[in-house]
């Protein structure tokens, strides 16, 4: 779509929001997560639901449920991410081989796998995904430098990330959906790391692009901010930008990223007073 259609003259985009309107956010928690994925709704032209809510003709891999320690859902619009976190654990041989091991702090791992009916056409299996593998890299660099690793030395903590549906945004999403997870399996962060996507389209800002809006042309730029600091951790872009722009672009992103970031710490605190409760240390 060329970036002169992709906000009408009354200031609304395909999907009706507004130039700086999120898209909605849902969030599930531990157990919660796995029932979540066979409510997902499916985007226009991916594979239909069959009987009972789960995806036809299609199997989403998930780890053993003994090798989970944390896992959290996470969707925004029809962009839908599940996390899964293993550890702190005993390290791999395969991981000291690699060199990730260190003696005086944790090695982070990560691995992203994305559906093949995630997008709109249905994808080939392959041994190996170049963009899982690249977007895997820069998921461990952000989160190597924002989990406390000294705290775990010796250990390995492991990041599995299934994309089941992708319209846009797959990046941030993941992002979101591993603090989640880690949170959820008590693993220590300095700060919650959140992160969304911001366009530019006739030189207006957009926040949180789906894939109907991005355009082999249209500049994009990805952007994950530790909640409290405000410090950047990862900032990717694509596509040429007007330098002009490009601090916009990023108070954008950068205001959009405390929005999730509430809207995560309220549904973590409800879902731990939800587990409190359930123990009796509530009322």
């Amino acid at each position: 779509m060329a970036s002169r259609e992709l906000i009408s003259p009354e200031g609304l985009r395909s999907d009706g929001r507004r130039a700086h309107e999120l898209r909605r956010i849902a969030i599930r928690l531990g157990a919660q997560a796995s029932a979540a994925t066979t409510t997902a709704t499916p985007m226009a032209g991916s594979t239909a639901i069959g009987d009972g809510g789960v995806v036809a003709d299609a199997v989403v891999p998930c780890p053993s449920s003994s090798l989970i320690d944390g896992q959290a859902y996470y969707s925004q619009g029809h962009t839908a991410v599940l996390a899964f976190i293993h550890g702190p654990r005993e390290v791999e041989m395969r991981t000291r081989m690699s060199g990730l091991a260190k003696p005086d702090r944790a090695a982070i791992t990560c691995t992203m796998k994305m559906a093949t009916f995630s997008g709109r056409e249905r994808k080939q299996i392959t041994k190996i995904d170049r963009r899982a593998t690249e977007l895997s890299i820069l998921l461990r660099q952000s989160f190597e430098s924002v989990i406390l690793t000294r705290l775990y030395p010796g250990c390995q903590i492991d990041i599995h990330v299934h994309v089941l549906q992708n319209d846009g945004g797959v990046l941030a999403a993941s992002v979101n959906a591993i603090t989640l997870a880690l949170q959820n399996a008590g693993v220590a962060m300095t700060d919650m790391l959140c992160a969304c996507t911001v366009g530019l389209a006739d030189n207006i800002p957009i926040i949180d692009l789906n894939t109907s809006e991005r355009s082999s042309d249209t500049p994009e730029l990805s952007l994950a901010t530790l909640a409290h600091s405000r410090e950047i951790v990862l900032l990717q872009h694509e596509n040429k930008m007007p330098l002009q722009s490009l601090q916009e672009m990023i108070a954008l992103a950068m205001e959009g990223n405390q929005r999730i970031y509430t809207t995560a710490k309220e549904e973590t605190q409800r879902y731990s007073e939800t587990i409190l409760r359930s123990r009796g240390v509530l009322s």
